[in-house]
């Protein structure tokens, strides 16, 4: 009976191999932006508003990046909590 070659030893297990860790190194990368995005999101938003009602930091970690991103410009207007929390309100509905 004839030995089989080991997968990661052909040229097919190799380009699989490969391509696995780059799709995984994407998916990595994507994730640590948009956790540095939160991070620095929430670190103005507790500058800006330092007795935030924590139900409205809730719903801004759960935003999705591009509504993440959108709020992020937003906050360099808001005047009080309340347009936070009505910009916040407003885009719940649209969701």
């Amino acid at each position: 009976m004839a030995e089989l070659t080991p997968l990661h030893e052909t040229r097919a297990g190799r380009e699989l191999l490969e391509e696995g860790i780059e799709k995984g190194l994407e998916k990595g990368l994507e994730k640590g932006r948009t956790e540095g995005e939160l991070a620095l999101t929430l670190r103005l938003l507790d500058r800006k508003f330092p007795r935030l009602a924590p139900a409205l930091r809730q719903q801004v970690k759960a935003l999705n990046e591009e509504t993440l991103l959108a709020f992020s410009e937003a906050l360099l207007f808001f005047e009080n909590e309340e347009e936070c929390a009505a910009w916040l309100k407003e885009r719940s509905k649209a969701d």
